[in-house]
């Protein structure tokens, strides 16, 4: 038989597990698109013919412009 005390720390267990799931769903989904960004600036820079033209692009909006992680990806 539960008591009234059980049935709030399993509660709090339930939700703690389900903001662990969320917290690991986003991290996921950021570092897919990270992967999507870099993808796309390394097939621009094979598309340039010079080297200039390359560094260009690899230099063109980096993610660490700024220290906060919340503003690095801005798209």
């Amino acid at each position: 038989m539960l008591t009234e005390r059980d049935k709030k720390e399993m509660e709090k267990a339930k939700k703690k597990a389900e903001a662990d799931e969320k917290k690991r769903v986003k991290e996921l989904e950021f570092q897919a698109s990270l992967v999507e960004i870099f993808n796309q600036k390394q097939a621009k820079a094979k598309a340039e013919t010079t080297s200039v033209g390359k560094l260009r692009q690899w230099l063109q909006e980096p993610p660490y412009k700024q220290t906060d992680p919340k503003v690095q990806v801005r798209y």
